[in-house]
């Protein structure tokens, strides 16, 4: 976190939205082994953050939104709040609408909706 603080402006810094991705999934993995809410938080806030900085043209952009999804699809199982459960669902919907028909991808977006 400390080294995105440090980085150039965002608008500059074409790498920053994979830098937050990446520190966005390490705070997943340590929520997922320690099952510390704060950690889903972070994980969630970087994960929104990368998602902002990722232009609408990108090719990643779907992976970005399928990402964010998980994760409050992640928190609504753990707390269930409603509103959780209803990002997860607009951004998985995203994530399934900005991937191709023919990126392999597709049919486990399709299936993006089924309880974990």
């Amino acid at each position: 976190e400390r080294a995105l603080d440090l980085t150039t402006d965002d608008r500059l810094d074409s790498d920053k939205p994979l830098r937050h991705s990446n520190v966005g999934h390490l705070f997943k993995e340590r929520f997922d082994h320690l099952e510390d809410i704060k950690d889903l938080d972070r994980a969630i806030n970087h994960l929104e953050r990368a998602l902002e900085l990722t232009p609408e043209s990108h090719q990643e952009k779907h992976v970005r939104h399928n990402d964010l999804g998980d994760s409050f699809r992640e928190r609504f199982n753990s707390l269930g709040d409603l509103e959780d459960l209803d990002r997860a669902i607009t951004h998985l919907e995203r994530a399934l609408h900005l991937t191709s028909e023919t990126n392999l991808e597709r049919p486990l977006r399709q299936t993006c909706f089924r309880p974990t």
